[in-house]
């Protein structure tokens, strides 16, 4: 008998003497492995995030737009004839969206008001704040839902990485609207069994009664971000309508137009030259005496701070995962360590005999390394079989 197969003998017999004890320090093997890769790609999940939000957040400054106009220059633009205010402001909105140098999104918070459906309260306008029965009135003897919706511009969907989890997303010819067809529009998540694909929402939208087709829902866990309370929303509980243009002019056109160049602005250039960029669209369109409004650099470096704030959050998560690999190392370390210096201990005797005999070191070391490597082989093939 080769002194190899002396060894593996050796280590044969203290498996056998030991099956339960053999079989608990697998399983404890199995089990730390598998945590291990755990932590590992959850750690990496999270650097990704960490990486994605700083390149799509973090380097960014939000400058907030809306119209500014005063009483007087609100009622002329309602009230003119020969619209010519109304195509000003229109050519405005259509030069903030195909100007290069920023990215400008129309984002509209207004509440759609819907009748002939019962609406769950969750979705009615003011519930989070505990308003909702703000949100429930009667018009005629029947109940109108005053809900959340959103007006969207195509650019919002991209940068908040927002998609449709079933139906579809808005589509370029979703962008112009009649008179008298159906708006399409996508759902949160939340609606999901309220309504289906397909379905018809009978509403009034700004002022105007209009219709709704659902053509998708949103998937689950998005967000935007809301200037007014300086926080991430979920879409969750939002209507979402296109930010469509139209080639009436009639009031309620002039108010929808009117509601779509408020939005953000997008942009690492700097206060100083964004503000330069939104002046000259001004002065292009001929909207340069209508007030329109671009948040000053203050408001634009709160925002900043709070979007810089969730960053460095998300990255001490990231740093706390670490601290728990580090624990756990330790941990699968001194589990192994100690029930091997058991097995080593009880073979003292045999050791010092094989010495004794002749053995060198090497070769008593060999029966210490092979019972360690047998059983880490095997706890890591079970790891990877139920893994």
């Amino acid at each position: 008998m080769t002194y190899m197969e002396f060894i593996i003998k050796s280590v044969i017999r203290t498996i056998q003497r030991h099956k339960l004890l053999m079989i608990l320090m697998i399983i404890l093997i199995t089990c730390s492995f598998s945590i291990l890769g755990l932590v590992l790609d959850q750690g990496n999940k999270l650097k990704e995030s960490v990486a994605d939000y700083s390149e799509t957040y973090g380097k960014t400054t939000y400058y907030f737009t809306a119209d500014g106009m005063t009483d007087q220059q609100y009622y002329e633009y309602l009230d003119d004839e020969d619209t010519e205010i109304y195509r000003k402001i229109e050519a405005f909105k259509n030069l903030l969206l195909a100007e290069k140098r920023i990215l400008f999104i129309s984002l509209v918070e207004q509440p759609v008001e819907i009748y002939g459906t019962d609406i769950p309260d969750i979705f009615l306008d003011g519930y989070e704040e505990g308003q909702g029965d703000f949100g429930i009135f009667q018009m005629d003897g029947e109940d109108w839902y005053r809900t959340k919706s959103l007006q969207v511009s195509e650019s919002f969907f991209e940068f908040f990485q927002i998609q449709a989890a079933s139906g579809r997303g808005f589509e370029p010819q979703d962008y112009t609207y009649q008179e008298g067809k159906q708006i399409p529009v996508m759902l949160g998540d939340e609606y999901a069994g309220t309504f289906q694909l397909g379905d018809i929402i009978t509403c009034n939208y700004l002022s105007a009664d209009v219709s709704l087709e659902i053509v998708g829902f949103l998937e689950e866990d998005t967000f935007f971000y809301d200037e007014t309370d300086k926080e991430f929303k979920s879409c969750g509980r939002y209507i979402v309508l296109p930010a469509f243009s139209s080639n009436e002019t009639e009031y309620f056109d002039k108010i929808r137009l009117l509601t779509q160049v408020g939005g953000v602005i997008i942009s690492d250039l700097g206060y100083p030259e964004v503000k330069k960029i939104f002046d000259e669209i001004q002065q292009e369109a001929g909207v340069d005496e209508l007030n329109m409004y671009m948040e000053d650099p203050a408001a634009a470096s709160e925002t900043e701070d709070l979007l810089e704030t969730y960053s460095a959050m998300t990255e001490e998560v990231l740093k706390q995962f670490k601290i728990i690999l580090g624990i756990l190392f330790i941990f699968v370390a001194i589990s192994i360590t100690t029930i091997m210096c058991g097995f080593i201990r009880e073979k003292n005797y045999e050791y010092g005999i094989q010495l004794l005999c002749g053995a060198r070191p090497i070769q008593v070391f060999g029966d210490i390394f092979l019972l360690c490597f047998g059983t880490l082989l095997a706890g890591s093939i079970t790891t990877i079989s139920v893994s």
